[in-house]
């Protein structure tokens, strides 16, 4: 549904993992498996690594790396809530 969706409003290029791979491997960007470990080798390399492929190595690598973190829900934390009187 989500590449239906994107393929009306603009050109969807899909790539499967062993062509992202070797777009690592061409432009030599490095790739982390911690997937807990907050930097672009864990979790943005990839998608730099095909846009060098794109871009035909054309890139910008240095640019800031941004990341969401999931908030913190924690159930039954009215203790949280209680300010001191």
């Amino acid at each position: 549904m989500l590449y239906r969706a994107l393929r009306e409003i603009a050109n969807l290029i899909t790539f499967k993992g062993w062509q992202t791979a070797e777009a690592r491997e061409k432009y030599k960007i490095a790739k982390s498996t911690k997937k807990d470990l907050i930097a672009p080798e864990s979790h943005a390399n990839d998608a730099v690594a095909l846009l060098c492929l794109l871009c035909d190595g054309n890139v910008n690598s240095e640019a800031s790396f941004w990341y969401w973190q999931r908030p913190e829900l924690v159930r039954r934390s009215l203790h949280r809530d209680k300010r001191e009187a």
